[in-house]
Parts: structure tokens; sequence; C-alpha cells
């Protein structure tokens, strides 16, 4: 199983995954705003991204948020 967030349907595609036996999966989940560095906010990074910038028990109630899908 390989699991990438939703951004990765434009990149990954399942048959070439299926191809070695590999079910791929993606992360769903609501869009969270935070600060990133000032920066204009990315909506949908990776987990790294909320783990740099949101408190440990924001992160906890954030991961309860999401589901995987195809």
């Amino acid at each position: 199983m390989y699991i990438n967030v939703v951004n990765g349907r434009e990149v990954y595609h399942a048959e070439n995954f299926e191809q070695h036996n590999i079910e791929l999966l993606f992360i769903n989940g609501l869009s969270h705003s935070h600060k990133q560095f000032g920066n204009a906010f990315e909506p949908l990074l990776s987990v790294i991204a909320i783990l740099m910038f949101e408190h440990k028990l924001d992160v906890k109630e954030l991961l309860e948020r999401y589901a995987l899908g195809k």
C-alpha cells in the first residue's frame, strides 16, 4: 500500500502501482489554513508541513478528520 496526498492524483496512477501489486490510496480531508513563514498559504501540502506549523494537539485533531480513498 502506498498513501499520498490528494494532489498526487495528478501525478500517480493506480494502474502503475497495481502492476507491482501495490494499492494506491490518497488522503482525503478538509483543507486547513495556517501560517507558513509569512508566505501565501498553500493548501493540501504534506503532513510534514502541518507538523512544522501546528501544535501537536492540533495535529492530532486534524488527523482525525482525514480518510483514505482511491
